[in-house]
Protein backbone atom coordinates (compact mmCIF):
# COMPACT_ATOMS: atom_id res chain seq x y z
CA UNK A 1 0.00 0.00 0.00
CA UNK A 2 1.36 3.67 -1.14
CA UNK A 3 2.46 5.76 1.98
CA UNK A 4 -0.05 8.79 1.70
CA UNK A 5 1.80 12.24 1.30
CA UNK A 6 2.36 14.70 3.64
CA UNK A 7 2.56 18.65 3.09
CA UNK A 8 4.86 20.35 5.41
CA UNK A 9 4.89 24.08 6.13
CA UNK A 10 7.61 26.23 7.18
CA UNK A 11 7.97 30.12 6.81
CA UNK A 12 11.40 30.95 7.59
CA UNK A 13 12.75 34.71 8.32
CA UNK A 14 15.86 35.21 10.19
CA UNK A 15 16.77 32.25 11.90
CA UNK A 16 20.21 31.14 10.63
CA UNK A 17 20.48 30.36 13.89
CA UNK A 18 18.11 27.49 14.16
CA UNK A 19 16.62 26.45 10.46
CA UNK A 20 19.84 23.87 10.22
CA UNK A 21 18.56 22.12 13.04
CA UNK A 22 15.32 22.67 11.69
CA UNK A 23 15.64 21.09 8.12
CA UNK A 24 17.63 18.26 9.30
CA UNK A 25 14.81 17.27 11.87
CA UNK A 26 12.93 16.77 8.97
CA UNK A 27 15.03 15.45 6.23
CA UNK A 28 15.80 12.48 9.46
CA UNK A 29 12.39 11.79 9.60
CA UNK A 30 11.43 7.87 9.68
CA UNK A 31 8.76 8.83 7.10
CA UNK A 32 10.14 9.79 4.23
CA UNK A 33 6.87 10.79 1.78
CA UNK A 34 6.86 13.78 2.24
CA UNK A 35 6.51 17.59 0.06
CA UNK A 36 8.01 20.63 1.95
CA UNK A 37 7.52 24.21 1.06
CA UNK A 38 9.90 25.99 2.91
CA UNK A 39 9.35 29.70 2.33
CA UNK A 40 12.53 32.24 2.57
CA UNK A 41 9.92 35.13 4.36
CA UNK A 42 12.58 37.57 3.02
CA UNK A 43 15.91 37.45 5.26
CA UNK A 44 18.16 39.14 5.43
CA UNK A 45 20.88 37.02 7.00
CA UNK A 46 22.52 33.72 6.12
CA UNK A 47 19.02 31.59 6.73
CA UNK A 48 18.06 32.36 2.40
CA UNK A 49 21.56 30.55 1.64
CA UNK A 50 21.09 27.64 4.15
CA UNK A 51 17.94 27.12 2.62
CA UNK A 52 18.80 27.22 -1.03
CA UNK A 53 21.28 24.91 -0.11
CA UNK A 54 19.61 22.03 1.21
CA UNK A 55 16.94 22.53 -1.34
CA UNK A 56 19.57 21.93 -4.01
CA UNK A 57 20.21 18.64 -2.39
CA UNK A 58 16.71 17.01 -1.57
CA UNK A 59 13.96 17.63 -4.49
CA UNK A 60 11.29 17.12 -1.42
CA UNK A 61 11.98 20.77 -0.63
CA UNK A 62 9.62 23.38 -2.23
CA UNK A 63 12.03 26.50 -1.56
CA UNK A 64 9.85 29.49 -2.13
CA UNK A 65 10.92 32.93 -1.67
CA UNK A 66 9.68 36.54 -0.71
CA UNK A 67 11.18 39.70 -1.24
CA UNK A 68 9.98 41.20 2.34
CA UNK A 69 8.88 39.73 5.54
CA UNK A 70 5.69 39.28 5.47
CA UNK A 71 2.43 37.73 7.15
CA UNK A 72 -0.93 36.27 6.91
CA UNK A 73 -0.38 33.30 3.66
CA UNK A 74 0.41 30.39 5.67
CA UNK A 75 -3.50 28.63 5.05
CA UNK A 76 -3.49 30.12 1.86
CA UNK A 77 0.08 28.60 0.78
CA UNK A 78 -0.81 25.40 2.14
CA UNK A 79 -4.54 24.97 0.06
CA UNK A 80 -3.14 26.26 -2.93
CA UNK A 81 0.06 24.36 -3.55
CA UNK A 82 -0.03 21.42 -0.93
CA UNK A 83 -0.64 18.53 -2.99
CA UNK A 84 -0.64 16.11 0.55
CA UNK A 85 -3.56 14.11 1.88
CA UNK A 86 -2.24 15.22 5.30
CA UNK A 87 -0.81 18.82 6.32
CA UNK A 88 2.06 19.23 9.17
CA UNK A 89 3.01 23.19 10.31
CA UNK A 90 6.62 23.11 11.57
CA UNK A 91 7.66 26.68 12.96
CA UNK A 92 11.20 27.59 11.52
CA UNK A 93 13.17 27.84 14.60
CA UNK A 94 11.32 24.09 15.90
CA UNK A 95 11.98 21.04 15.00
CA UNK A 96 10.56 17.21 15.26
CA UNK A 97 11.58 13.84 17.05
CA UNK A 98 12.97 11.64 14.04
CA UNK A 99 9.20 9.58 14.69
CA UNK A 100 7.20 12.40 14.81
CA UNK A 101 5.17 11.84 10.93
CA UNK A 102 5.56 8.60 11.25
CA UNK A 103 3.56 7.85 14.43
CA UNK A 104 1.06 10.60 13.79
CA UNK A 105 0.35 9.46 9.89
CA UNK A 106 0.18 5.87 11.38
CA UNK A 107 -2.39 7.01 14.42
CA UNK A 108 -4.63 8.98 11.51
CA UNK A 109 -4.55 5.79 9.69
CA UNK A 110 -5.12 2.94 12.37
CA UNK A 111 -7.54 5.50 14.05
CA UNK A 112 -9.51 6.75 10.77
CA UNK A 113 -8.89 10.15 12.57
CA UNK A 114 -9.44 13.44 10.72
CA UNK A 115 -6.88 14.95 13.49
CA UNK A 116 -3.68 14.15 15.01
CA UNK A 117 -1.73 15.57 17.91
CA UNK A 118 1.25 14.74 20.27
CA UNK A 119 2.72 16.56 23.11
CA UNK A 120 5.37 19.03 22.85
CA UNK A 121 8.33 20.25 24.65
CA UNK A 122 9.10 23.87 25.32
CA UNK A 123 12.54 24.95 25.05
CA UNK A 124 12.59 28.67 26.97
CA UNK A 125 15.77 29.94 26.07
CA UNK A 126 15.07 33.35 28.42
CA UNK A 127 14.99 31.12 31.62
CA UNK A 128 16.99 28.53 30.55
CA UNK A 129 14.95 25.49 30.92
CA UNK A 130 12.38 23.29 29.38
CA UNK A 131 8.99 21.72 30.04
CA UNK A 132 6.11 20.25 28.70
CA UNK A 133 3.53 22.22 26.76
CA UNK A 134 0.14 21.76 28.73
CA UNK A 135 -1.00 19.18 31.49
CA UNK A 136 -2.39 16.82 29.15
CA UNK A 137 -2.50 13.09 29.87
CA UNK A 138 -5.05 11.70 28.11
CA UNK A 139 -4.32 9.39 25.49
CA UNK A 140 -7.13 8.02 22.70
CA UNK A 141 -10.01 9.25 20.77
CA UNK A 142 -11.70 12.21 21.31
CA UNK A 143 -15.08 12.65 19.55
CA UNK A 144 -18.06 14.40 19.20
CA UNK A 145 -19.77 12.25 22.06
CA UNK A 146 -16.94 12.68 24.66
CA UNK A 147 -15.54 16.47 23.60
CA UNK A 148 -17.90 17.33 26.87
CA UNK A 149 -16.26 14.97 29.12
CA UNK A 150 -12.34 15.23 27.44
CA UNK A 151 -12.56 18.80 26.75
CA UNK A 152 -10.21 20.25 29.98
CA UNK A 153 -7.92 16.92 28.74
CA UNK A 154 -7.05 18.51 25.41
CA UNK A 155 -7.77 22.47 25.48
CA UNK A 156 -4.72 23.51 25.46
CA UNK A 157 -3.79 21.78 22.52
CA UNK A 158 -6.13 23.23 20.46
CA UNK A 159 -4.35 26.95 20.94
CA UNK A 160 -1.65 26.22 18.02
CA UNK A 161 -1.83 24.18 15.20
CA UNK A 162 1.74 23.18 15.28
CA UNK A 163 2.53 19.32 16.66
CA UNK A 164 -0.61 18.22 14.45
CA UNK A 165 -1.55 16.22 11.42
CA UNK A 166 -4.19 17.32 9.72
CA UNK A 167 -6.48 16.49 6.29
CA UNK A 168 -5.99 18.56 3.95
CA UNK A 169 -9.50 18.67 2.89
CA UNK A 170 -10.73 19.37 6.10
CA UNK A 171 -7.70 22.35 6.34
CA UNK A 172 -9.45 23.65 3.23
CA UNK A 173 -13.07 23.80 4.92
CA UNK A 174 -11.71 25.22 7.91
CA UNK A 175 -9.26 28.03 6.06
CA UNK A 176 -12.17 28.87 3.90
CA UNK A 177 -14.55 29.18 7.22
CA UNK A 178 -11.95 31.39 9.05
CA UNK A 179 -11.80 33.70 5.86
CA UNK A 180 -15.59 33.87 6.49
CA UNK A 181 -15.00 34.39 10.14
CA UNK A 182 -12.61 37.38 9.82
CA UNK A 183 -13.99 38.59 6.53
CA UNK A 184 -14.09 42.39 8.20
CA UNK A 185 -10.73 42.35 9.63
CA UNK A 186 -7.82 43.35 7.09
CA UNK A 187 -4.95 42.10 9.69
CA UNK A 188 -5.15 39.30 12.88
CA UNK A 189 -2.41 40.04 15.19
CA UNK A 190 -3.39 37.61 18.00
CA UNK A 191 -4.87 33.97 18.39
CA UNK A 192 -4.88 33.51 14.64
CA UNK A 193 -3.77 29.88 15.06
CA UNK A 194 -6.47 29.17 18.40
CA UNK A 195 -9.29 30.62 15.35
CA UNK A 196 -8.16 28.05 12.65
CA UNK A 197 -7.73 25.27 15.12
CA UNK A 198 -11.24 25.34 16.12
CA UNK A 199 -12.88 26.04 13.18
CA UNK A 200 -10.77 22.92 11.92
CA UNK A 201 -12.06 21.08 15.42
CA UNK A 202 -15.44 21.75 13.97
CA UNK A 203 -14.62 19.50 10.70
CA UNK A 204 -13.90 16.43 12.84
CA UNK A 205 -15.64 13.24 13.32
CA UNK A 206 -12.68 11.97 15.67
CA UNK A 207 -9.26 13.03 16.71
CA UNK A 208 -6.67 10.97 17.90
CA UNK A 209 -3.95 12.29 21.18
CA UNK A 210 -0.48 10.80 21.36
CA UNK A 211 1.15 11.52 24.71
CA UNK A 212 4.69 11.33 22.81
CA UNK A 213 6.51 14.19 23.25
CA UNK A 214 7.76 14.52 19.35
CA UNK A 215 7.31 18.13 18.57
CA UNK A 216 10.08 21.05 20.14
CA UNK A 217 8.87 24.26 20.25
CA UNK A 218 12.09 26.83 21.40
CA UNK A 219 10.76 30.35 23.20
CA UNK A 220 13.44 33.21 22.79
CA UNK A 221 13.20 36.62 23.03
CA UNK A 222 13.30 36.85 19.18
CA UNK A 223 9.66 35.17 19.10
CA UNK A 224 8.23 36.36 22.59
CA UNK A 225 8.61 40.17 21.24
CA UNK A 226 5.98 39.22 18.76
CA UNK A 227 3.60 40.40 21.59
CA UNK A 228 1.85 43.35 20.44
CA UNK A 229 0.65 46.14 22.51
CA UNK A 230 -1.69 47.09 19.59
CA UNK A 231 -5.37 47.64 20.82
CA UNK A 232 -7.16 45.15 18.03
CA UNK A 233 -5.48 42.03 19.67
CA UNK A 234 -7.81 42.31 22.57
CA UNK A 235 -10.74 42.07 19.73
CA UNK A 236 -8.94 39.08 18.48
CA UNK A 237 -9.06 37.76 21.94
CA UNK A 238 -12.32 38.12 21.82
CA UNK A 239 -12.68 36.54 18.58
CA UNK A 240 -11.24 33.31 19.86
CA UNK A 241 -13.34 33.33 22.74
CA UNK A 242 -16.53 33.21 20.32
CA UNK A 243 -14.99 30.34 18.41
CA UNK A 244 -14.37 28.31 21.13
CA UNK A 245 -17.59 29.04 22.45
CA UNK A 246 -19.43 28.57 18.99
CA UNK A 247 -17.49 24.74 18.72
CA UNK A 248 -18.36 23.83 22.09
CA UNK A 249 -22.18 24.67 21.40
CA UNK A 250 -22.59 22.84 18.49
CA UNK A 251 -21.02 19.77 19.84
CA UNK A 252 -23.29 20.13 23.38
CA UNK A 253 -20.10 20.88 25.33
CA UNK A 254 -20.79 24.35 26.55
CA UNK A 255 -20.85 23.46 30.08
CA UNK A 256 -19.91 25.00 33.48
CA UNK A 257 -16.65 23.21 33.72
CA UNK A 258 -15.66 23.81 29.65
CA UNK A 259 -17.44 27.29 30.03
CA UNK A 260 -14.90 28.58 32.89
CA UNK A 261 -12.22 27.07 30.93
CA UNK A 262 -12.82 29.34 28.00
CA UNK A 263 -13.67 32.27 29.93
CA UNK A 264 -10.12 32.13 31.90
CA UNK A 265 -8.45 31.31 28.50
CA UNK A 266 -10.22 34.97 27.57
CA UNK A 267 -8.50 36.86 30.56
CA UNK A 268 -5.50 34.54 30.76
CA UNK A 269 -4.73 36.16 26.85
CA UNK A 270 -6.43 39.77 27.91
CA UNK A 271 -3.86 39.55 31.13
CA UNK A 272 -0.77 39.21 28.87
CA UNK A 273 -1.70 41.66 26.29
CA UNK A 274 -2.08 44.36 28.94
CA UNK A 275 0.92 43.52 30.81
CA UNK A 276 2.48 44.01 27.69
CA UNK A 277 1.78 47.13 26.88
CA UNK A 278 2.22 47.86 30.66
CA UNK A 279 6.20 46.58 30.32
CA UNK A 280 6.41 48.77 26.90
CA UNK A 281 8.85 51.09 27.21
CA UNK A 282 8.29 53.55 24.27
CA UNK A 283 4.96 54.10 25.66
CA UNK A 284 3.86 56.82 28.15
CA UNK A 285 1.97 55.89 31.19
CA UNK A 286 -0.82 58.10 30.47
CA UNK A 287 -1.56 56.10 27.48
CA UNK A 288 -1.10 52.83 28.27
CA UNK A 289 -3.73 53.70 30.47
CA UNK A 290 -5.58 55.04 27.49
CA UNK A 291 -5.06 51.48 25.89
CA UNK A 292 -5.21 49.57 29.01
CA UNK A 293 -8.99 50.83 29.43
CA UNK A 294 -10.04 50.90 26.02
CA UNK A 295 -8.91 47.02 26.14
CA UNK A 296 -11.06 46.37 29.43
CA UNK A 297 -14.01 48.74 28.39
CA UNK A 298 -14.73 47.22 24.85
CA UNK A 299 -17.96 46.17 23.90
CA UNK A 300 -16.97 42.63 23.27
CA UNK A 301 -14.85 42.63 26.44
CA UNK A 302 -17.57 43.78 28.95
CA UNK A 303 -20.49 41.65 27.70
CA UNK A 304 -17.82 38.54 28.38
CA UNK A 305 -17.06 40.01 32.05
CA UNK A 306 -20.81 40.18 32.84
CA UNK A 307 -21.65 36.81 31.67
CA UNK A 308 -18.99 35.45 34.09
CA UNK A 309 -16.42 36.31 36.37
CA UNK A 310 -14.30 34.47 39.33
CA UNK A 311 -11.46 35.34 41.55
CA UNK A 312 -9.15 34.55 38.81
CA UNK A 313 -10.86 36.59 36.40
CA UNK A 314 -11.46 39.60 38.81
CA UNK A 315 -7.74 39.53 39.96
CA UNK A 316 -6.63 39.95 36.67
CA UNK A 317 -9.11 43.22 36.26
CA UNK A 318 -8.07 44.60 39.97
CA UNK A 319 -4.11 44.23 39.10
CA UNK A 320 -4.92 46.45 35.63
CA UNK A 321 -7.65 48.85 37.49
CA UNK A 322 -5.11 49.33 40.20
CA UNK A 323 -1.67 49.72 37.93
CA UNK A 324 -3.94 52.35 35.62
CA UNK A 325 -5.08 54.01 38.80
CA UNK A 326 -1.64 54.36 40.60
CA UNK A 327 0.20 54.82 37.48
CA UNK A 328 -2.21 57.46 35.37
CA UNK A 329 -4.43 58.69 38.21
CA UNK A 330 -7.15 61.69 37.32
CA UNK A 331 -5.93 62.14 34.12
CA UNK A 332 -7.62 58.67 32.71
CA UNK A 333 -10.65 60.35 33.26
CA UNK A 334 -13.81 58.87 31.41
CA UNK A 335 -11.65 55.69 30.61
CA UNK A 336 -10.62 54.93 34.17
CA UNK A 337 -14.22 55.34 35.03
CA UNK A 338 -14.96 52.32 32.10
CA UNK A 339 -13.01 50.51 33.88
CA UNK A 340 -14.14 49.93 36.95
CA UNK A 341 -17.69 49.29 34.95
CA UNK A 342 -15.84 46.38 33.75
CA UNK A 343 -14.14 45.64 36.94
CA UNK A 344 -17.71 45.54 39.11
CA UNK A 345 -21.06 46.18 37.01
CA UNK A 346 -22.99 46.21 40.14
CA UNK A 347 -21.26 48.74 41.88
CA UNK A 348 -20.08 51.00 39.68
CA UNK A 349 -22.44 50.79 36.08
CA UNK A 350 -24.83 54.01 36.92
CA UNK A 351 -21.73 56.02 39.05
CA UNK A 352 -22.27 59.83 37.56
CA UNK A 353 -18.88 61.54 36.54
CA UNK A 354 -18.99 63.96 39.69
CA UNK A 355 -19.57 60.97 41.84
CA UNK A 356 -16.22 59.15 40.13
CA UNK A 357 -14.21 62.19 40.48
CA UNK A 358 -14.93 62.00 44.35
CA UNK A 359 -13.61 58.09 44.55
CA UNK A 360 -10.89 58.61 42.94
CA UNK A 361 -9.71 61.49 45.10
CA UNK A 362 -10.20 58.72 48.56
CA UNK A 363 -7.46 56.12 47.59
CA UNK A 364 -8.07 54.02 50.73
CA UNK A 365 -11.90 53.89 49.81
CA UNK A 366 -11.44 53.27 46.11
CA UNK A 367 -8.71 50.65 47.00
CA UNK A 368 -10.67 48.70 49.04
CA UNK A 369 -13.50 48.90 46.13
CA UNK A 370 -10.76 47.51 43.72
CA UNK A 371 -9.29 44.35 45.89
CA UNK A 372 -13.70 43.64 46.20
CA UNK A 373 -13.52 44.25 50.12
CA UNK A 374 -17.26 45.25 50.59
CA UNK A 375 -17.61 45.24 53.90
CA UNK A 376 -14.25 47.04 54.33
CA UNK A 377 -15.21 49.65 52.06
CA UNK A 378 -18.95 50.63 53.36
CA UNK A 379 -17.37 50.71 56.72
CA UNK A 380 -14.67 53.50 55.45
CA UNK A 381 -17.97 54.58 53.47
CA UNK A 382 -19.75 55.55 56.35
CA UNK A 383 -16.93 57.47 57.89
CA UNK A 384 -16.69 59.33 55.44
CA UNK A 385 -20.05 60.24 55.59
CA UNK A 386 -20.10 60.71 59.24
CA UNK A 387 -17.67 63.88 58.54
CA UNK A 388 -19.26 65.67 55.63
CA UNK A 389 -17.34 63.95 52.60
CA UNK A 390 -19.34 62.98 49.43
CA UNK A 391 -22.42 64.68 50.14
CA UNK A 392 -22.36 66.61 47.51
CA UNK A 393 -22.42 64.15 45.24
CA UNK A 394 -24.31 61.69 46.63
CA UNK A 395 -21.60 59.19 47.01
CA UNK A 396 -23.04 57.66 50.32
CA UNK A 397 -26.57 57.27 48.78
CA UNK A 398 -25.46 55.61 45.32
CA UNK A 399 -23.23 53.24 47.28
CA UNK A 400 -26.34 52.47 49.82
CA UNK A 401 -28.27 50.26 47.75
CA UNK A 402 -25.40 48.24 46.11
CA UNK A 403 -23.87 47.66 49.73
CA UNK A 404 -25.80 48.27 52.83
CA UNK A 405 -28.77 46.47 50.97
CA UNK A 406 -26.88 43.46 50.24
CA UNK A 407 -24.98 43.32 53.57
CA UNK A 408 -25.49 39.70 54.09
CA UNK A 409 -22.60 39.79 50.65
CA UNK A 410 -20.49 42.46 51.60
CA UNK A 411 -17.20 40.78 50.96
CA UNK A 412 -17.14 40.27 47.22
CA UNK A 413 -18.74 36.93 46.63
CA UNK A 414 -17.09 35.07 43.60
Amino acid sequence: MNKPLVTIFTPAYNVENYITVCIESVLNQTYNCFEWILVDNGSTDDTKSIIQEYAKKDKRIKRVRFPKNTDGFAQDMITRFGNGRYVAKLDSDDFWEDQYLEKLVNAMEENEADLACCKAIVLDEIRNERHCHGFRKYEGLVTAENLAELYAEIETDMNTYWAKLMKRDLFIKAHNACKEFYRVKDRVRYAGDTVFMYHYLSECRKSVFLTDKMYFYRLHRKNASKRLADIGVAEDCASSFEVKRSVLEKYGAWNPKNASLVYQAFWRNIDEFLRNIVKNSEIENCRKAELIGEALSGSRTVRIRKEYCDEYIRNILSAHTAWCYMNAGQECGDVFRKMLVTLDPDLFSEMTKEQCCFLTSEKALLSLFILGEREEALNHLEKLHEEGGGRECGIYSYFYKRLIEKREGMRYEL
